[in-house]
C-alpha cells in the first residue's frame, strides 16, 4: 500500500485510528528466516509510524502429521 499513497492517506480519508496489525509470517522454515524477520519489521515500523500500539504475528501452519517437529531446532 504504501507504494499506491500509503496506509496513512486512508486512515486520514476515513478519519481512522490505527489500533493493531495482524501480521501472517513463516516461523517453520530456516531458509525463510531472514525474509520472515525482515517482513515483520517492517509491519512493525509501519504501525509505529501511524502510531499503532499492538501487532500479532500469526505463524504459518504445518501439516502435523508429516512435519519433522526435531528436526527445526530453535534458535537461541
Amino acid at each position: 500500500m504504501e507504494a499506491h499513497g500509503g496506509l496513512g492517506a486512508l486512515l486520514e480519508k476515513y478519519n481512522l485510528p490505527l489500533i493493531s496489525a495482524y501480521c501472517g509470517t513463516n516461523l517453520s522454515d530456516p531458509a525463510r528466516r531472514k525474509d520472515s524477520i525482515s517482513k515483520t519489521l517492517g509491519w512493525a515500523a509501519l504501525v509505529k509510524k501511524y502510531k499503532g500500539k499492538v501487532i500479532v504475528v500469526g505463524p504459518n501452519g504445518v501439516r502435523r502429521n508429516s512435519y519433522d517437529f526435531k528436526a527445526h531446532k530453535t534458535i537461541s
